[in-house]
């Protein structure tokens, strides 16, 4: 049995365009760290897994007889892999004019623009991303009843994107929002609005004005005890002069755990055992 041959790696910057990066068109990137293997570790895995090597973007240096894994290049190859599969899961929809489409979990930063096209939607799922904005105009998808965006980064909601008039049910936990446009309360079939765990400190109060059948969640975020109280007085006085108001579900009011006094325990006549000498 030949001897195993051990693996040797260092760190590398890659400074120029090698000539097997220019007859491919790989653009260089300067001083970017790549892995360095021997050649005939790396020659091993080419010839046992060509498809795992290409994906790693190995190249020979013709300088010397190596290979080079660029590491910084996989972040790349792993964002065009992602986009690849969401254009195609796109374009399947628009082809079967699919009801619901689920792109959750794809590290999605945007949204190509066909999917606006896809004008069948009811239900779509953009959770476990990377959205900071809303990612498309609403207004493209007449039909869409439920948008899900969990567990994203948005930081804004543009008003004017919120002209879906047939939307049921929005989920928005698990952001970072501290603030709503108007358009969103006054969609006239919602249903059920979900913005636990955000950043809000203030209860929008056009929020009050949304239908009365709509359930609005409000548990997980920064509310201070003051503005809590203020939003179920609003509540109670539209009540009181015969206003509508939604379910909305507030956290509850913190209370502080009383402080234990000592200073009744100076009346007690009881002596335990001892206190007496008995």
């Amino acid at each position: 049995m030949p001897p195993r041959q051990n693996l040797s790696v260092s760190a590398v910057p890659l400074n120029n365009q090698t000539a097997n990066d220019a007859q491919h068109n790989v653009p260089a990137v300067a001083q970017a760290p790549v892995w360095q293997a021997s050649a005939a570790t790396a020659g091993g895995l080419q010839r046992r897994a060509p498809a795992l090597a290409c994906c790693f973007g190995m190249q020979l240096r013709p300088d010397r007889p190596t290979w080079e894994t660029g590491v910084n290049r996989w972040g790349a190859v792993h964002k065009g892999l992602h986009a690849t599969f969401v254009c195609k899961e796109i374009k399947k929809a628009l082809r079967d004019n699919s009801c619901e489409l689920n792109l959750s979990n794809r590290s999605l930063h945007s949204i190509p623009v066909e999917l606006g096209q896809a004008r069948e939607l009811i239900k779509l799922h953009l959770d476990y991303n990377k959205f900071k904005v809303l990612p498309l105009d609403l207004g493209q998808l007449a039909k869409l009843e439920h948008l899900s965006l969990s567990r994203n980064e948005l930081i804004t909601l543009p008003a004017e994107r919120w002209r879906a008039t047939a939307l049921k049910k929005l989920s928005l936990d698990h952001n970072r929002l501290s603030s709503l446009p108007e358009e969103i309360a006054r969609l006239p079939h919602l249903e059920c609005l979900d913005l636990r765990n955000n950043i809000f400190t203030h209860v929008p109060r056009v929020l009050l004005e949304a239908r009365s059948t709509a359930a609005i969640y409000l548990e997980g975020n920064p509310l201070l005890d003051s503005e809590i109280t203020a939003v179920q007085t609003a509540i109670a006085d539209r009540k009181a002069k015969g206003l509508s108001v939604p379910k909305l579900s507030l956290p509850s009011i913190s209370h502080p755990t009383p402080q234990r006094s000592y200073a009744a325990y100076s009346h007690n006549h009881y002596r335990g055992r001892g206190a007496d000498g008995g």
